[in-house]
């Protein structure tokens, strides 16, 4: 993540944030309109590093990750070589039809990655909300939920946009509605029969009614209505009982 946006692993939160914005510039499709795969791509992974490391909670988690790793390689280096007797011929590499990654596809996920930001985003004052409406319930409870909420709402990202598209949202709100119509199709599947629990179940539905009108609040009124307003997923859930 810190080589995406080129800084070092001790760089602070304004460090990460002149580099981002160095790179955004630079690599932005509105920017650079006749850009290749590769940039589309490239921007994509910028913005999933910004998401992670400008979280403090996520870039902790990362860092630890990073660590175990390079811990396991070093204990990999020091232990003594193979002998001969040990030698295991590899195996062939069975190659498959190449992967083409074209522009849109590309694009597509930057916009995913977008959509995973805002979710998170809200889903952190979410969480404090939540602390306020339960006392006794515990942080990480809360916090749990936020990555499946950020999961499941930047879910079939390409046919968010699409129907965001058609409902009329500018290019610069296309993650933000999109996001919204991903959260009102996770509230409709936790309104079906599923794993959860009924009490999971509602916690789940009221962190995406919460985060949904976080989101909601940054679009014109007229937009939320054509994607068809806020859910209001633990209203319904509470005439299921």
């Amino acid at each position: 993540m810190y080589e995406r946006l080129g800084v070092t692993p001790d760089a602070d939160l304004a460090a990460l944030r002149a580099a981002y914005r160095r790179l955004a510039r630079e690599l932005h499709p509105d920017l650079q309109r006749d850009g290749g795969v590769e940039t589309q791509l490239r921007m994509a992974l910028v913005n999933e590093a910004w998401a992670v490391l400008s979280d403090p909670d996520r870039r902790a988690a990362y860092d630890a990750e990073r660590r175990r790793v390079a811990a396991s390689a070093a204990a990999a280096a020091a232990r003594p070589a193979r002998g001969p007797a040990s030698f295991v011929r590899p195996q062939p590499v069975a190659t498959g039809p190449r992967f083409i990654v074209t522009r849109k596809e590309a694009w597509i996920d930057g916009v995913a990655v977008r959509i995973r930001f805002l979710v998170g985003y809200a889903g952190r004052s979410a969480v404090q909300a939540m602390l306020l409406r339960h006392p006794g319930t515990g942080r990480a409870e809360w916090e749990a939920i936020v990555p499946i909420v950020c999961a499941e709402a930047s879910s079939d990202a390409g046919d968010r946009v699409r129907a965001a598209r058609a409902a009329g949202a500018a290019p610069l709100d296309l993650a933000n509605a999109a996001a919204l119509l991903g959260l009102s199709a996770y509230g409709e599947r936790l309104l079906g029969v599923g794993t959860l629990s009924p009490d999971d179940r509602y916690r789940h539905a009221e962190m995406v009614d919460r985060v949904y009108e976080t989101l909601a609040y940054e679009l014109p009124r007229e937009l939320v209505h054509e994607l068809g307003n806020a859910p209001r997923i633990v209203r319904r859930l509470q005439r299921q009982r």
